[in-house]
């Protein structure tokens, strides 16, 4: 049965393949066009090879920064569309054929597209000598460079530098995913006459000259406080300040988050203050950001070791609610004033204890000691999986140990947070003993390296220490210039007679090492290689 309306036309498509070119400009000649982006000869192997060309706007200014643009594979149709148009002799009337002709002339297969950004550019003058020493350089005018004579004024103003080939190294424009401080808040301020103003508060900003810090490397460990600490006069402070050294006799080491978890809110504002009084603050290692009981070395005890877990931000996910009404729901029924919060010691261990069942916080440091999650205690209680010396990275675990542990807490702390239970892990062991004996043998290879790279480091910092120093002295005598001035002329010379200075030496590749980018080192030894590879897909 055929159809009541008329059916549209077909169209054949033809069989040649065009390439086009999405040129950013308006194109008034076609051969120009082309001499911008490096001729027929350039555009053929961009073609041949899929790789880019360079657009230059100016093409005879050798300083101009091109557009490079990309060949991509496409399938689209190069269509023709005929109109014709009949002119009146002697008149301005126009008649118009009301039919349209159309042809698909091909296939585009290939396509040019120019979509990155536009480089600075800097016209440097024609007048300029290191311009026209570059254009004879690129010319070969042998008789121009012989010429050119290296200015022997020793302007420091005028350095007569060649601007580089790209002032950015950004082609195409991409999202920053800045953000906002965290920390910092917008707070109202009140001004002496009474008006109001909005000032940036950064809440995590806290007073150094009340806290006593340690490095993780210094021996010494404070007894007291080395600062010169006002005594609490109001009575809530010193209610705080006892409240704080309470906690630090029943354990010697806590976090500041664990101190808020079990202090009443009423003492919030004063916990800061009060733990200056009972301890002081690791900077680094192990311990990092841990207040500790003055007079203890937590250096040895391996119990109060921290396990930080990184969460990864991701700018295109979103904060799931069910996480916020799960913490709203355990604390269900608290009372509006936080210092008539009556909460239990479960709850508030909670807050701070991973078991591996019950969903935490969104906090990302746990002490092991608690830690209760038996797959993970696994990990944390073996022996074996114990150093002689409490070290910077991994403290008293091997560095493969503690990665494979803060592995394993980060699994089950992001599966709690988003499902509101974790799967056990079975295999939370395996392995971990052959890279310990793997990680000893690097440790104890490592030592004797470290001490002669460091004894080469130092002689050749020397030797460029000296060799700066004899260069700025020789510049500072009038007329530094000329020997190089002199060695420039001998040298253009001997090119003009044909006669170089040095003979070419061929290079023997076989004696050659080779080099390997991906371990951005020499492969001397095939079996150094390999085990060095085993290494990196292990970690």
């Amino acid at each position: 049965m055929e159809p009541e309306y008329p059916t549209s036309e077909i169209i054949p498509i033809g069989k040649k393949k065009y390439f086009c070119v999405e040129y950013p400009g308006y194109v008034k000649r076609a051969e120009r066009a082309i001499e911008t982006m490096g001729g027929i000869k350039s555009l053929t192997e961009a073609v041949v090879d899929n790789s880019y060309v360079e657009l230059r706007f100016r093409a005879t200014d050798m300083f101009s920064h091109p557009i490079n643009g990309y060949v991509v594979k496409s399938s689209k149709l190069l269509v023709k569309v005929t109109r014709r148009v009949k002119k009146v002799k002697y008149s301005d009337t126009i008649i118009e054929d009301p039919s349209w002709k159309v042809e698909v002339e091909g296939v585009i297969s290939k396509t040019l597209r120019f979509r990155g950004l536009a480089d600075f550019q800097y016209l440097v003058p024609k007048t300029d000598k290191i311009r026209q020493l570059k254009e004879a350089l690129v010319k070969g005018d042998v008789q121009h460079i012989v010429d050119y004579k290296v200015a022997d004024d020793d302007n420091h103003d005028d350095l007569r530098n060649i601007p580089p080939p790209s002032f950015t190294a950004t082609e195409v424009p991409f999202t920053y995913q800045y953000r906002q401080n965290a920390p910092v808040v917008r707070v109202r301020m009140k001004e002496a006459d009474g008006t109001y103003t909005i000032k940036l508060v950064n809440r995590s900003l806290r007073s150094a000259s009340n806290m006593t810090t340690v490095r993780f490397h210094e021996e010494n460990y404070p007894t007291k406080s080395w600062q010169l600490l006002a005594k609490p006069v109001k009575e809530i402070d010193l209610e705080a300040v006892e409240a704080v050294k309470k906690l630090f006799e029943e354990r010697p080491i806590w976090s500041r988050h664990n101190v808020n978890c079990l202090l009443p809110g009423k003492y919030h504002k004063q916990i800061k203050a009060a733990l200056c009084h009972s301890a002081f603050v690791f900077t680094d290692g192990p311990w990092r950001d841990f207040w500790v009981k003055y007079g203890v070395d937590p250096r040895t005890d391996i119990k109060y070791q921290n396990i930080d877990v990184r969460r990864f931000f991701s700018p295109t996910s979103k904060p799931k609610p069910k996480k916020h009404a799960i913490l709203r729901k355990r604390l269900d029924g608290v009372p509006t004033k936080v210092e008539e919060r009556q909460v239990d010691d479960e709850e508030i261990q909670g807050l701070f204890i991973f078991d591996g069942k019950n969903v935490p916080i969104e906090k990302i440091t746990y002490q092991v000691i608690d830690i209760t999650d038996p797959d993970i205690l696994k990990l944390i209680d073996n022996p074996a999986y114990y150093k002689s010396e409490v070290t910077k990275d991994g403290g008293y675990y091997y560095k493969c140990v503690n990665r494979r542990i803060r592995v394993c807490l980060r699994k089950k702390h992001l599966a709690l947070l988003e499902n509101g239970y974790a799967d056990p892990l079975s295999d939370v062991e395996d392995g971990l003993l052959e890279a310990i004996e793997r990680e000893k043998l690097k440790d104890g290879e490592g030592n004797d390296d470290d001490e002669e790279d460091d004894g080469e480091e130092g002689d050749s910092r020397d030797i460029k220490e000296n060799a700066v120093k004899e260069a700025m002295q020789a510049m500072d005598k009038p007329g530094s210039s000329k020997r190089l001035t002199e060695v420039v002329d001998e040298y253009m010379d001997e090119l003009v007679k044909g006669d170089p200075l040095h003979d070419d030496e061929f290079l023997d590749m076989e004696t050659l090492d080779d080099y390997d980018e991906d371990l951005d080192a020499f492969e001397e030894v095939e079996g150094d290689n390999e085990e060095t590879m085993e290494e990196m897909m292990e970690e």
